[in-house]
């Protein structure tokens, strides 16, 4: 067994990340508190270690009227361990909102389950003897432990 001493202690990526969403916003012009995030992309290229350091170096890419847009670099003994990509964006009215209603749905322990669903489109009058043969193939396969018979 190692020593406690030898094992090489790494650091998340994911501190990186929520570091960075907190200290980059400041780079933002005036209007700070207008500001929401819009979009961000993270890769994670390399694991950190928690002995070293982080250097975090933000780039402004872009400062327009409504999208700010900032590049990320997080650099640990001369390596890019982390990039991310983020944009900020002051809200307007006459935008339209691209999130949609949460729809009805039953809730878990109602619907049935996966194997009484294809056995229901097994047994179908509509479906042909190919479709129910396939239907009951994918069956046996997927749930090998309940051999499907109709």
């Amino acid at each position: 067994m190692p020593s406690p001493a030898s094992i090489r202690r790494r650091t998340t990526p994911y501190v990186a990340l929520d570091s960075r969403c907190t200290y980059v916003p400041r780079t933002l012009p005036v209007l700070i508190d207008m500001h929401n995030f819009f979009s961000f992309q993270a890769y994670f290229l390399l694991g950190a270690s928690a002995s070293a350091p982080l250097l975090y170096y933000v780039d402004r890419l872009r400062d327009g009227r409504t999208y700010s847009t900032r590049s990320v670099r997080a650099v640990q003994g001369g390596r890019n361990v982390f990039v991310m990509l983020c944009s900020f964006q002051i809200p307007e009215f006459w935008q339209p909102s691209r999130q949609w209603p949460m729809p009805q749905a039953p809730r878990p322990e109602e619907c049935e389950s996966d194997i009484t669903h294809i056995r229901r489109l097994a047994e179908h009058p509509d479906q042909t003897e190919e479709g129910r043969a396939r239907l009951i193939a994918y069956a046996n396969v997927r749930f090998s432990f309940a051999v499907m018979r109709c």
